[in-house]
């Protein structure tokens, strides 16, 4: 599934119903998403080509879907990457675990410490085209402790096009080369 491409579309899921119509996409900030937010249960996502049909069909147009009531087993996330695709394993494996963990192992995944607006692998010559995310157990003691909080790139890239053409120009222009950089390596 490609959020501006057509891998999946609403004809393969219901092709009695519709000729090639998709969705449109939606650009968003908070006021946009916050009761917008598509959201499905597990149960759904997993046992009907409605409840799957439905998250990716989040996924297409704002970027994420949210399922809710998963089970909090390891391999849950597992089974739910492989109703949509093949799972490609990366130098850290087919899952990441980010964990608190009581030492520093010089990755920020594992300090506790907040994650703040990031992309994830963009090192790589091809990041994932979906990244699922499960947390099982948050281990703080605060309410908004585990919580993810996300950001439409192509929405903030939209308001900078608009606000500041220049910078906009520089930053979708002028080639940048990532790196992973831990702080003892």
């Amino acid at each position: 599934l490609h959020r501006h491409g057509s891998l999946v579309t609403e004809q393969q899921f219901h092709p009695h119903k519709h000729k090639d119509v998709k969705s449109p996409v939606v650009l968003w900030d908070v006021e946009v998403i916050k009761d917008k937010m598509p959201e499905v249960e597990y149960d759904d996502v997993m046992g009907s080509d409605e409840g799957l049909f439905k998250w990716l069909s989040g996924i297409y147009r704002y970027g994420l879907g949210l399922i809710r009531n998963a089970p909090t087993e390891e391999q849950t996330i597992v089974d739910i990457a492989k109703q949509i695709s093949y799972i490609k394993e990366t130098s850290y494996g087919v899952l990441f675990d980010v964990v608190a963990l009581p030492q520093n192992v010089g990755h920020l995944a594992y300090t506790g410490e907040m994650l703040l607006h990031h992309t994830d692998l963009n090192y790589r010559e091809k990041s994932p085209g979906i990244q699922i995310l499960h947390c099982i157990h948050s281990s703080g003691s605060r309410a908004d402790e585990g919580l993810s909080l996300f950001v439409d790139g192509f929405y903030v890239a939209d308001w900078l096009r608009k606000h500041n053409p220049s910078a906009f120009h520089i930053l979708s222009s002028l080639p940048v080369e990532f790196k992973i950089v831990y702080k003892e390596v």
